[in-house]
């Protein structure tokens, strides 16, 4: 991908939105992969430079805008998901085309294992984060944008019979819910798949000490939210991207037997060094 450059038109920061642009690019660096807005918003929040309102989220947009075309922020930290550019696989011979192939190349490294894993979160905004690791341990990986359709749920159940579902929302009158709605509509198609709800946990909130969010009335859960953890509630999206990178990692580690998983990667190798000498 071409680092692209901005040579458009570019509003003049005043001293107030160029520090905020100072913050949020300190920010940015902290990470070696792309983060969305709204968490370098949450960090922002965390640190202090920014209040939690809607109207501080959109000035900190601003100032992440103004930075990006200034050639301060590079495109390519910040990611918008749900809106990408797809394109088909081209190769530049038949070598380049082995090459890719060989690097590609894996078998079902879950085999050998006593029970397989899914990981299922609310927010699609985190899939950055959190299917990269999915990938890496070849775990299936559901963005759930909220509560499951009927339609997902027969797919999951279909398709990830079996398995445990770590489960990852938010700390709010409905992320609160949703685990038991998963395993609700789960046990409907009879899929046999415990939800294990690994975050946002009250525990994980205050250890880490998360910016907190007013509960909203319109939920129609919020009465009992409230009277069980108070008014207040917190986003997922919260968590520092390297910590909720972490949590994903060791709750699926968690399920693997590592000598079986080292043993089976020397045979998915023996298997790849066949791909050359085979053609």
């Amino acid at each position: 991908m071409l680092d692209v450059v901005w040579k458009g038109q570019i509003e003049k920061p005043y001293t107030k939105k160029r520090t905020l642009m100072e913050h949020a690019i300190e920010v940015a660096k902290r990470y070696d992969s792309a983060i969305t807005l709204r968490q370098l918003f949450y960090q922002l929040v965390a640190a202090n430079v920014v209040e939690n309102s809607e109207g501080e989220y959109k000035a900190v947009g601003r100032a992440v805008t103004t930075a990006r075309k200034m050639g301060l922020l590079p495109f390519k930290d910040i990611e918008d998901r749900g809106r990408e550019v797809e394109s088909t696989v081209k190769f530049i011979d038949a070598e380049d085309a082995v090459a890719w192939v060989k690097a590609r190349f894996d078998q079902d490294r879950w085999i050998n294992q006593d029970e397989r894993v899914a990981v299922i979160c609310e927010k699609a905004a985190l899939s950055g984060v959190v299917e990269p690791i999915c990938r890496r341990w070849q775990v299936p990986y559901v963005a759930s944008k909220g509560y499951s359709s009927l339609s997902l749920g027969a797919e999951v159940a279909s398709k990830l019979w079996g398995y445990t579902i770590l489960y990852f929302g938010d700390h709010d009158p409905s992320g609160v819910h949703m685990p038991k709605n998963w395993s609700e509509l789960l046990e409907g198609f009879e899929a046999n798949c415990p939800v294990l709800p690994v975050a946002l946990t009250l525990d994980q909130v205050n250890h880490y000490d998360l910016v907190p969010q007013q509960v909203k009335p319109k939920d129609q859960r919020s009465a009992a939210y409230i009277k069980t953890y108070g008014h207040e509630c917190w986003e997922l999206d919260a968590l520092p991207p390297d910590v909720l990178t972490s949590m994903v990692e060791s709750s699926i580690t968690a399920f693997v037997d590592i000598d079986r998983w080292n043993e089976r990667d020397a045979e998915i190798e023996a298997e790849r060094e066949k791909i050359v000498t085979s053609i």
